[in-house]
């Protein structure tokens, strides 16, 4: 395989489809197929026999054995490195909103076109990230729902959480602030641990969610 490409895989228990998207994306010259699984049970299994640990996995949320919360939940713990993008034909708010806090970067349905997965397979390999029209209109939902309680957060914390729910780089977000890139992953990580939350966009809903940035 060639490394200057993104390597990913596909985690999803209907064949028919994962064929689809494996073809779909293997004929972007940037994007290269490592493996397919039906469930994290199997994935678990391929990613301890693939020589390549893949950039970006896409992960169906309703499998059998091992489903994409608890997959999800598994490769954030043992795989930080590895970006996560939902994709699914649920559009539920409770199940946009788990696969995110499991620590998926991003939620895409499955009939989304096929020029918005290649972009959001590209995006969450570049920035970890991928936040949408459907995923933002969760989020605004969500807004109108209760509040809980909000960790303490330093003046600093707080600045960098708030910079958090914009589309800016950390690199933008760290020269915004005035600081240097290895301090603002001081803040960042001081703010996902106070948080328990593992990735951007679960940030981001969090934030969103609790008033502390405006929709």
């Amino acid at each position: 395989m060639n490394n200057s490409k993104i390597i990913i895989a596909i985690i999803d228990d209907h064949r028919l489809f994962r064929a689809g998207i494996s073809e779909l994306l293997s004929n972007q010259e940037d994007i290269e197929v490592a493996f397919e699984a039906d469930n994290g049970v199997e994935m678990q299994a391929k990613l301890e026999k693939s020589d390549i640990t893949p950039a970006v996995i896409l992960m169906d949320v309703n499998m059998p054995q091992m489903d994409g919360y608890e997959s999800t939940r598994w490769l954030t713990k043992h795989y930080p490195g590895i970006g996560i993008l939902a994709l699914s034909m649920l559009d539920e708010d409770d199940t946009i909103t788990r696969m995110l806090q499991s620590g998926s970067g991003g939620y895409l349905l499955k009939n989304a076109n096929p020029e918005e997965l290649i972009a959001a397979v590209r995006e969450i390999a570049l920035h970890g990230s991928y936040l949408n029209n459907i995923v933002t209109e969760k989020f605004m939902r969500l807004v109108k729902r209760g509040n809980i309680s909000v960790p303490p957060l330093s003046s600093k914390e707080l600045e960098f959480l708030k910079l958090c729910c914009t589309p800016m780089s950390y690199s933008a977000i760290a020269s915004e602030m005035n600081i240097s890139v290895n301090t603002l992953e001081k803040h960042r990580a001081a703010v996902f641990r106070k948080l328990a939350l593992p990735s951007r966009p679960g940030v981001m809903l969090y934030a969103i969610k609790n008033g502390l940035v405006n929709v």
